[in-house]
């Protein structure tokens, strides 16, 4: 019985491990399809079937995720990729999904990686534009920095203005207060004389 068993194991088994490599080659074929006609969707639901996956497939997922704007996956998959045949391609776009997904240090640091393996115009124009922008934001975020610790400043200073315009308010006040009593006293005692040297 156990013979038995063991022998439709091995009569099975190589058909199946047959069968899945057919069904990888599918799936694959059907994905680089999928994606020559920029059916990207597809392609990625092919490629994800791959059981095997090679940097190429990893490579051509990354660019299906990267053409319907889901850069997170884009990156993903762009990371797993180590061929030499494509690294600059893989630094290069992955610089690209950095960027879109705002990330511009990682982006300009694909950017670099991509330009060390070879010179390419577009890489470096991407880098050039991102080195900018990134400068651009520095020197605004100085200047916001700047301009909050100025208006931090003034709004301290014109708050110690008021507490002490209040203070000479409230102390005029209590001047002004225990002089009247004076004043009219003085004003009375000056009435007075005034009737006294009319009277006289």
């Amino acid at each position: 019985m156990l013979v038995r068993y063991l022998i439709k194991i091995c009569l099975i088994l190589p058909l199946y491990i047959h069968a899945s490599f057919l069904n990888d080659d599918y799936n694959k074929l059907q994905g680089l399809y999928s994606y020559k006609k920029k059916d990207y969707k597809s392609a990625i639901k092919y490629l994800t079937n791959i059981s095997k996956k090679d940097d190429f497939i990893y490579y051509d997922l990354a660019n299906s995720y990267y053409k319907i704007n889901d850069y997170k996956n884009a990156i993903k998959y762009y990371k797993k990729v180590y061929n030499k045949k494509i690294l600059f391609q893989k630094y290069h776009n992955l610089g690209n999904a950095y960027a879109k997904s705002n990330q511009i240090d990682k982006a300009i640091a694909s950017y670099k990686k991509a330009l060390k393996i070879k010179f390419d115009k577009d890489t470096k124009y991407n880098l050039d534009l991102l080195l900018k922008k990134h400068k651009n934001n520095k020197q605004r975020n100085n200047k916001q920095s700047k301009n909050s610790n100025n208006t931090k400043k003034q709004n301290k200073q014109n708050k110690k203005n008021q507490q002490t315009k209040q203070k000479k308010s409230l102390q005029k006040n209590n001047k002004n207060n225990t002089k009247k009593p004076k004043n009219q006293k003085t004003k009375k005692t000056k009435q007075k004389t005034k009737k006294n040297t009319k009277n006289g």
